[in-house]
């Protein structure tokens, strides 16, 4: 069941932190400009090289040595001020939102498999 829909500008850049290659399909199928990070150490690379991003997906549980959402989650808030307006949490990791809450007061949570993701037509 859909409980809320995503919808991206044409030619939004988005950026995933995700680890699951079924959830990387996902989002590689549904969004033409994508970057997906699946560690801690990608996703800081990607921002020191300093790209655009209009949207930021996070997953918490990364695999043993990737990091977690918390570590990304205090990278936005050090980097960005912890500006929560274009970004999803999308772990089933109860526990892991709410830390990720903790740091990014602001940023909104949904399940992965209870949002749909569209970008917009010309």
């Amino acid at each position: 069941m859909i409980f809320f829909k995503v919808l991206l500008p044409k030619d939004s850049q988005a950026v995933v932190l995700e680890d699951s290659p079924m959830r990387i399909a996902w989002f590689q199928k549904r969004l033409p400009q994508v970057t997906i990070c699946t560690s801690i150490k990608e996703f800081q690379a990607y921002f020191d090289r300093k790209p655009i991003c209009d949207f930021i997906f996070l997953d918490h549980d990364l695999g043993e040595g990737n990091g977690n959402g918390v570590d990304a989650a205090n990278e936005i808030k050090e980097r960005f001020g912890g500006n929560t307006s274009a970004m999803l949490i999308h772990s089933w990791n109860h526990v892991g939102v709410k830390n990720m809450q903790a740091v990014l007061k602001d940023a909104p949570a949904m399940p992965f498999g209870n949002f749909e993701l569209e970008v917009e037509k010309d």
